[in-house]
């Protein structure tokens, strides 16, 4: 096995490894930090991971409850709750005073 480092911004590591998997190759590990990306594999599959890395163009990720909670036409406090109840913030809403 090998550690193969690549530079690609944007990226998405998930994605990254599922185009790996879909062709074929079996990573032990996919890492990355800002641009930088570290792919544990068989040294033989070099060339087949820097063909997916350069044609790797990341797909948003779309949370369809933060849109249909925003297409309901409600106030935007009411709105911020229902996304800290389902889970869809990082941070607790605090309300201000």
């Amino acid at each position: 096995m090998k550690r193969l480092h690549f530079q690609q911004d944007p990226n998405d590591l998930g994605q990254i490894h599922d185009a790996l998997l879909e062709a074929g190759l079996e990573p032990e590990r996919v890492e990355g930090l800002g641009k930088n990306i570290w792919i544990t594999i068989d040294e033989a599959d070099k060339a087949a991971v820097q063909e997916i890395i350069e044609a790797h163009v990341p797909v948003p990720h779309v949370d369809h409850r933060i849109a249909i909670i925003d297409g309901m036409g409600i106030a935007k406090k009411d709105k911020d709750a229902l996304k800290e109840l389902f889970g869809v913030v990082s941070e607790p809403i605090v309300e201000e005073a």
